[in-house]
């Protein structure tokens, strides 16, 4: 038998269940090492393994406790061999590995070092979003808690916490992260993380005999998941994320900027970390100049943290109007990740000379502008319903500037069982939802949409009169439109610099870029990076 381990070469038949009891440690090991390798991609393989695991853990208590350890090592080796295997794991050995793992980690009395390994290893299973389910399945969720609640650096409890944070973190209200000293030392201790990852040092946490170096997609990956939920974004808000993100931004590019800023932009809905990104002014210029930048994704995160933090509510007053909702277009507000269903109803829409709107079809320029002048200009917004929606930053901009604006909200259901909560659940109060999950229904629910649009029209706004009204700043005097600043613009006093600028000098501002708007005011008029970034936001509803 300890031939063929040698040779690497060993098959389950080679050795008895009652043989594993007398390997040594290294023996053990190297048999459990080489079998899970083959494992891999060999299920009956796989389901041996586990049987024979399951038969070492029936005895554990009856073996001594060197041979209580072996069991220990043999499933710490089974991690390791998985954790060497290009992810994602196939779900067979998944099963083999987890509940024995959290065997051991819900055995009393063990040592550090297996907790700190295990922790290791969920943590980066964890990674991958196709383990996620499975491992929460299999119940890893409360060892791990139980880790990162006790705060004991010596099991990686900062580990537990990433770990958790993972699986969890984008749920609203989860119980393993309710309020309270162990989750505000949690939230510390991810700031500290990332400050370690932004500096490049290694992360020293005190009574922690090593070091682990803090890199910043592990720890950034666990905010990202913990930045759904609008309680943990409050939470990581009070301990100063902000600031560590921004110096993020300032000191990485590429993907890293990317990543930092799609987490800015997701904390730019709450409070304090609105206030903390309008107050930093060299952070807004960074975000004026990558507006144009050449990475899409950069331009993208930069519009939608400048159109967060500016003030949503427009000016102006869109009047009543009991016109067809056929006057205005339908706006289509969906993830990409259910843009079949969603083309489907544009399509659908379209057959019955219903004017819709979508992304796919009528978008140029700023994606962010163009959504917002879609809004503005929208009779109705259908809102797309699923779990990926709630957690895009891009939009839930587009569901709170509609329902800043009051636009009649009609949502529909395109992820079956579906229950919309936290800021998506508050955006649509008790709305009833069509439900369009269900593929085999479509042309029922088409015509119950049609019915809800038609009805929808006696409330729906006149986009024609609107449009109307809009235009009427060019013919404002100077008096009128100093009162429009007074009133509207979002600046505190309206000095002598504007005295004979009437609607037709506002016209040719108007025509200039976003860019070239704010430093035209800042030179001529002498405002304020905040005032000007909100005038130019707030001409929008003049254009």
């Amino acid at each position: 038998v300890h031939g063929r381990i040698e040779k690497n070469q060993p098959t389950v038949m080679d050795v008895t269940r009652e043989q594993l009891l007398s390997f040594s440690e290294a023996k053990l090991c190297k048999y459990f090492a080489t079998l899970g390798q083959k494992a891999l991609n060999d299920e009956n393989l796989a389901r041996e393994i586990a049987s024979r695991l399951e038969f070492l853990t029936f005895l554990r208590d009856k073996m001594s406790s060197t041979n209580r350890q072996l069991v220990e090592k043999a499933t710490l080796v089974l991690c390791n061999t998985a954790y060497n295997h290009p992810p994602p794991m196939p779900d067979m050995f998944l099963d083999v590995i987890m509940p024995e793992a959290i065997r051991v980690m819900e055995s009393p009395n063990q040592d550090t070092s297996t907790y700190a390994n295990l922790v290791f290893y969920f943590n980066y299973w964890a990674d991958h979003a196709s383990h996620r389910p499975k491992m929460l399945a299999l119940g890893c969720l409360a060892p791990l808690v139980s880790v990162m609640r006790s705060g004991d650096p010596l099991k990686d409890s900062h580990f537990a916490a990433l770990a958790v944070a993972k699986l969890v973190g984008d749920e609203e209200n989860h119980e393993a992260l309710e309020p309270g000293p162990h989750t505000k030392t949690i939230f510390k201790m991810f700031v500290m993380m990332l400050e370690c990852a932004i500096d490049g040092k290694s992360l020293v946490i005190p009574g922690m005999p090593y070091t682990e170096y803090a890199k910043v997609f592990n720890t950034i990956s666990g905010i990202e998941r913990l930045r759904v939920s609008d309680r943990n974004k409050a939470a990581l808000s009070q301990e100063n994320l902000i600031p560590m993100l921004i110096r993020g931004c300032s000191q990485s590019d590429g993907v890293c900027r990317i990543l930092f800023l799609k987490a800015i932009w997701h904390l730019s809905f709450v409070e304090p970390s609105k206030s903390q990104i309008r107050e930093n002014s060299a952070f807004i210029s960074d975000l004026v100049r990558w507006q144009t930048s050449e990475d899409k994704e950069i331009q993208k995160c930069a519009h939608g943290i400048l159109f967060e933090i500016s003030d949503h509510s427009r000016a102006f007053k869109q009047p009543e109007s009991t016109s067809s909702v056929l006057d205005g277009h339908v706006m289509l507000s969906y993830c990409w990740a259910n843009q079949s269903t969603v083309l489907q109803v544009n399509n659908g829409l379209k057959s019955q000379s219903i004017k819709a709107w979508i992304d796919v079809e009528q978008m140029s320029g700023s994606t962010l502008e163009a959504m917002a002048a879609a809004v503005e200009s929208a009779s109705v917004v259908v809102i797309g319903l699923s779990e990926q929606y709630k957690k895009s930053t891009a939009c839930r901009t587009e569901a709170e500037y509609a329902y800043a604006l009051r636009k009649p909200l009609l949502p529909i259901l395109l992820q079956k069982n579906y229950k919309p909560d936290g800021w998506l659940g508050a955006c649509l109060g008790s709305k009833l939802y069509i439900d369009f999950s269900d593929p085999t229904q479509f042309t029922q629910k088409l015509s119950a949409l049609m019915n809800e649009l038609k009805n929808l029209g006696a409330a729906a706004s006149d986009t024609t009169a609107f449009a109307v009204q809009k235009a009427k700043h060019l013919t404002w005097s100077n008096e009128e439109l100093q009162k429009w600043l007074a009133q509207n613009g979002g600046i505190s006093h309206v000095g002598e610099s504007w005295n004979g600028i009437d609607g037709e000098c506002l016209a040719t501002i108007l025509e200039l870029s976003p860019l070239e708007k704010i430093a035209f005011l800042r030179t001529e008029f002498q405002l304020s990076l905040p005032e000007a970034l909100k005038l130019v936001y707030r001409f929008k509803s003049l254009t």
